[in-house]
C-alpha cells in the first residue's frame, strides 16, 4: 500500500509479535546482563538491531525469531503456542 508520500507505511508488530518479543525480551532479562549483546551476536544481528526489535521500533523477521530461539534455547513453535494462548488485549489478532 502506497501512502501520498510514494512510500508504503512502516510495518508494526501485531498483537502475536508482541507478545513474542515480551516472552524473548523476558527470558533475555532474566538472564541477566550481557545476555542481549551475546543473543545478538549468535543470532547474527547487530547489536543495535536486537533491541529496536525488542522494543516494537523494527519488526522482527521469522529469520530473525528462529536465530534468536536458538540462541535462547528456545524451540520456537513453543514460543508462538504461548504467545498465541494469551488473549489478544484488543479483541483481534494480527
Amino acid at each position: 500500500m502506497m501512502t501520498l508520500m510514494g512510500r508504503a507505511p512502516k510495518p508494526t508488530p501485531g498483537d502475536v509479535e508482541k507478545r513474542i518479543i515480551g516472552i524473548l525480551s523476558a527470558r533475555i532479562d532474566a538472564a541477566g546482563r550481557g545476555e542481549q549483546a551475546r543473543v545478538a551476536r549468535v543470532a547474527g544481528m547487530s547489536a543495535a538491531q536486537l533491541p529496536r526489535c525488542l522494543s516494537g521500533e523494527r519488526v522482527m523477521t521469522m529469520t530473525e525469531m528462529l536465530r534468536v530461539c536458538d540462541a535462547l534455547g528456545l524451540h520456537p513453535v513453543a514460543v508462538v503456542a504461548q504467545a498465541q494462548s494469551v488473549p489478544a488485549e484488543s479483541g483481534t489478532d494480527n
